[in-house]
């Protein structure tokens, strides 16, 4: 979560506070309808009680300018979007959507943290195949991709793009998947926004 360098919000409290305060609802832009980001922000409406006034755009690039340009209040949208703005001091952190502090900014919290106990949106990626392989075969292309993502050269380059690597194993990565199906689809059902 970002907002312009010079906005009064510091905090996920300000946000909270001020959206509550205001007689228009803050504006936040996001890459798109339906987005990840989108959706984000949707959850953290519902969770703090707060009406907040969606902003698509056709990408996080004309977001993220018109953050800097001041035409909106704030915006989520992964780290690896909008690091270098916030390092060039034209956008300031305000927090993070994962479990723990993300590491490129240490001393920025979580919106958990911050004052919205439980709230946490973290991307993933993942790997699947056809239904029906095999156990032996799931197992070993899990080892060997855990293998992989615990290489240092590895570790390094995806920290760099903005990714933290975290191997799990199958059950737990069903797991995951299914939980998401159903916190997605309560934010969505439950959402302000028009369907897609």
């Amino acid at each position: 979560m970002v907002t312009y360098a010079d906005h009064s919000i510091r905090t996920v409290a300000d946000l909270i506070n001020l959206a509550r305060s205001a007689s228009t609802p803050l504006l936040y832009g996001t890459p798109g309808n339906g987005s990840g980001p989108h959706l984000a922000v949707e959850l953290l409406a519902k969770e703090a009680k707060i009406r907040l006034q969606h902003v698509p755009y056709r990408g996080s690039a004309p977001a993220a300018i018109d953050l800097i340009g001041k035409r909106l209040d704030f915006m989520m949208d992964p780290p690896a979007a909008l690091l270098e703005f916030v390092r060039d001091g034209k956008l300031r952190a305000v927090a993070v959507t994962g479990e723990r502090r993300f590491f490129a900014v240490p001393d920025t919290p979580t919106v958990a943290e911050a004052g919205v106990p439980g709230y946490l949106v973290s991307a993933w990626q993942g790997l699947v195949a056809p239904a029906g392989l095999p156990p032996a075969i799931v197992n070993r292309l899990n080892a060997e991709v855990t293998g992989v993502l615990k290489e240092p050269a590895v570790m390094a380059r995806l920290r760099a793009l903005g990714n933290e690597p975290k191997p799990t194993t199958p059950d737990e990565f069903k797991a995951r998947m299914a939980a998401d199906i159903a916190k997605w689809t309560a934010v969505v059902d439950g959402g302000s926004f028009e369907r897609i």
